[in-house]
């Protein structure tokens, strides 16, 4: 099948690209720069046009602006972008008979520590970057054939700019840094492999709505970097703990997902957290 993947050079495009290709498939990410369809999304017009070029079947939106302090400073850029993107593609893959993935967030439960939540569950919205993608989601599922992945994902994306958070804590881990961990932020940490995989194989099954693509337990930042660093026998004296109420921006903190909905129509399990950290440790080693 034709692939067009936005956000090729993303964390997830990237993992998304690689393994359509893998499967066979004819997978052209874009871009700003740096990949080989060079694509300013945020130029509807120039969205609808590669749309009806390329024709493809699938078209994956990885877009993110994901910085929440960034969203705060610019909640206008933050709804173009995480919301109004989606709401060009609903319109240009219905007009050419494409299924449309959309990457989405956790970014909307608060107060309820390591909660798992569905897809069902009430949302809060602390900050404009939730808004925003909460908005998306909205104009996506207004197209019959769209598929909302709710996810928290990481992995090595390789932007000498801008670091994930595993990138982060690798780099400190590496030089002794000091860092503060989060005891009080829970999620559901998936690699972006995985993530990729699994999303592409909800397509191909004809998923449509909703679905959480999660690691299948929830633990907070504090563990999840602790067990990295297990793996990797790294030290962890100058690790200290601190708490998510500390930053200037409120996030939502309890952002567990269930993804038992996605289980049963993968008809497989997604990662235990010791698998995702597996994974994550197994790159490390090369990254």
């Amino acid at each position: 099948m034709r692939f067009l993947v936005l956000g090729g050079t993303g964390l997830v495009g990237q993992a998304v690209a690689a393994e359509a290709r893998v499967r066979g498939h004819d997978a052209l990410a874009a871009a700003r720069r740096g990949t080989a369809l060079a694509l300013d999304a945020t130029d509807s017009d120039a969205l609808r046009l590669a749309v009806r070029t390329h024709r493809p079947e699938i078209v994956f939106n990885c877009i993110n602006f994901g910085s929440i302090e960034a969203c705060a400073a610019r909640p206008e850029d933050a709804h173009r972008v995480n919301a109004g993107i989606n709401g060009v593609l609903a319109e240009a893959c219905e007009e050419m008979g494409a299924a449309l993935v959309a990457i989405g967030t956790d970014h909307y439960f608060t107060g309820d520590g390591d909660a798992k939540h569905g897809e069902e569950a009430a949302v809060a919205l602390v900050n404009d970057y939730a808004k925003s993608k909460h908005a998306g989601e909205r104009l996506a599922l207004a197209y019959a054939r769209s598929l909302v992945v709710r996810t928290n994902v990481t992995g090595f994306r390789g932007w000498a700019d801008g670091q994930t958070f595993i990138e982060w804590a690798l780099a400190g881990l590496r030089a002794g840094r000091p860092m503060t961990l989060f005891d009080d932020y829970y999620c559901s940490t998936l690699d972006a492999g995985s993530l990729a995989a699994a999303a592409i194989d909800l397509v191909e099954r004809g998923a449509r709505g909703v679905f959480n693509v999660a690691c299948r337990d929830v633990a907070s930042k504090q563990r999840f970097v602790m067990a990295f660093a297990e793996r990797l026998s790294a030290q962890t004296r100058a690790l200290a703990t601190g708490s998510v109420r500390s930053l200037p921006v409120r996030r939502a903190e309890s952002t567990g997902l269930d993804v038992g909905k996605a289980e049963k129509a993968l008809g497989r399990a997604l990662p235990s957290f010791d698998q995702a950290v597996d994974t994550l440790a197994r790159l490390a080693k090369d990254a």
